[in-house]
């Protein structure tokens, strides 16, 4: 039994992006048995500071990546019957006495509601 891994470089926050990996894997093979969201960046600006750019692309690529990656890479986990991991930072649970975390506390409830509701499916 042998293991093939796949990894590609992509801005993730891109959905034709994401397309493409997607179709190289069922061009590479005809199951998935695992995809990890682990993809982030880190802005920390107090909330007054933050401009929207930087909200934006903190957001496409923490969270809306992880959606892209769930919803098309779906119909092959569940043919194999694989999982999803989404991986997060400390910055996800943590109380920071700071608003310079604000982007990224705003996406714990986002990310947490995604995984929780993907997994119905």
């Amino acid at each position: 039994m042998g293991v093939s891994i796949f990894a590609e470089i992509n801005d993730v926050s891109d959905p034709e992006q994401v397309q493409n990996v997607i179709a190289k894997v069922t061009q590479t093979t005809d199951r998935l048995d695992t995809v990890i969201n682990n993809a982030a960046i880190q802005i920390c600006n107090p909330v007054v500071e933050m401009n929207v750019a930087e909200w934006d692309r903190t957001m496409a690529v923490n969270l809306r990546s992880t959606f892209l990656f769930s919803q098309l890479a779906y119909p092959l986990l569940k043919k194999s019957r694989g999982s999803m991991v989404n991986v997060s930072s400390v910055h996800a649970i943590a109380r920071f006495g700071s608003s310079h975390f604000f982007a990224l506390l705003s996406l714990r409830e986002g990310f947490g509601w995604m995984g929780e509701y993907s997994s119905y499916d």
